[in-house]
């Protein structure tokens, strides 16, 4: 998209604002044009560093989430088998 707006911008200052020649401000815009860009990338790069970043910790919660529910799983297996003895176990599981 910026890139399509490079091409128009320099379309404009060579073809259709000033003919043949670039003025000091056309000269100064571009420039500012170019220091926006920037700008804009380098923002949209540390959005979506953060957006990935999140997007681990995410999954890094479900997996501790799964691994927490297990847990609790294997807790209520050694209880029955406390109670009913280790047969039962295998048999459950």
């Amino acid at each position: 998209m910026f890139s399509l707006w490079a091409y128009i911008w320099l379309l404009l200052v060579l073809q259709v604002i000033s003919e043949g020649k670039v003025t000091l401000v056309e000269a100064w815009v571009t420039l500012v044009f170019c220091v926006l860009l920037i700008i804009i990338a380098f923002a949209a790069d540390k959005i979506d560093q953060y957006v990935e970043d999140t997007k681990k910790s995410q999954e890094e919660l479900d997996e501790e989430s799964r691994k927490d529910e297990l847990k609790i799983k294997k807790g209520d297996l050694r209880n029955i088998a406390k109670i009913y003895g280790d047969n039962t176990v295998v048999e459950i599981a």
